[in-house]
């Protein structure tokens, strides 16, 4: 009789135990993605920087986020949408990257007289650099312009700074983004590239 109460009870213990260990490790793991999304939250607020290069381009610098599908979707939600937009199946995605730039630059060129169709009198102008083509002529006092915009963007993402320096070689080096674009007049104004978690 006291055998099988040690028995059960030994059992008890056991699966009590298990029980426990369960929950801590549950606990644990949704803790780690609370934490996680934290992070994250605090990175999609985060300021956008602007570094030089080497030859003296401004290059702009930020975090790189690292999210799960299902928090890609609540986090960044309007993201997620441009995504099914594409037609892209958003369990396919492995990363995703946004960037947005202005461009501004001064023209002067000279307007010739021309003679269209042998009656009407129109001034015309070309202008061609690296990036820009412009191509214009007034007719009266109509303006009609055609305006072609070429440029290459550039976006690296890589291990940057660690976490936490003061750990040194056993804190891991968080991913940070480098983008920037050929033409000197541009300037990135936002840039964002998440890595997608399976």
């Amino acid at each position: 009789m006291k055998f099988n109460v040690l028995t059960y009870s030994l059992w008890l213990n056991v699966l009590l135990f298990s029980l426990v260990m369960l929950t801590f490790s549950k606990a644990s793991k949704s803790l780690a993605g609370y934490k996680r999304i934290i992070v994250a939250n605090e990175e999609l607020n985060t300021k956008y920087s602007n570094v030089l290069d080497i030859n003296g381009r401004i290059v702009g610098q930020n975090q790189v986020l690292e999210l799960k599908k299902k928090e890609l979707e609540a986090l960044v939600p309007e993201l997620y949408k441009e995504i099914k937009a594409l037609q892209v199946k958003p369990s396919r995605v492995e990363s995703v990257s946004t960037s947005s730039f202005s461009s501004h630059t001064s023209v002067q060129t000279v307007l010739r007289d021309s003679t269209v169709f042998d009656t009407v009198a129109v001034k015309q102008f070309k202008y061609a650099d690296e990036f820009y083509r412009i191509e214009g002529l007034a007719v009266n006092d109509t303006q009609h312009l055609n305006i072609t915009y070429q440029d290459t963007l550039i976006q690296t993402v890589y291990r940057g700074k660690r976490k936490k320096p003061w750990l040194w070689i056993f804190s891991p080096r968080q991913l940070e983004q480098r983008v920037a674009l050929q033409n000197p007049d541009v300037t990135i104004n936002y840039s964002q590239y998440i890595q997608i978690m399976q």
